[in-house]
């Protein structure tokens, strides 16, 4: 998702029908999200949409409440998303 006026993005937006997952990966060694950034505003306010930081770091696990962000390292999301497809019926 980008939006064209102000050039913010969001690398993956996933639909359902009763909620919505955006989510950035930074795999960079300081993953750094600031209030304006398309993670932060894509949605703002929308209670059914859930924000996902991706990056390298397993220190970086857990809700971040200042900017309604969980964080979550790489592996895990790899992990957890192939245990998805695995069971998926």
């Amino acid at each position: 998702w980008r939006d064209p006026a102000s050039g913010r993005e969001v690398d993956l937006v996933l639909t359902l029908p009763q909620a919505a997952a955006v989510i950035e990966v930074k795999y960079q060694p300081d993953p750094a999200i600031r209030p304006g950034e398309g993670l932060a505003t894509y949605r703002r306010g929308d209670p059914s949409v859930r924000r996902w930081l991706i990056t390298r770091r397993a220190e970086d696990a857990g809700p971040d409440p200042d900017l309604g962000v969980v964080r979550m390292p790489a592996f895990v999301y790899l992990y957890l998303l192939g245990w998805l497809l695995q069971h998926a019926a």
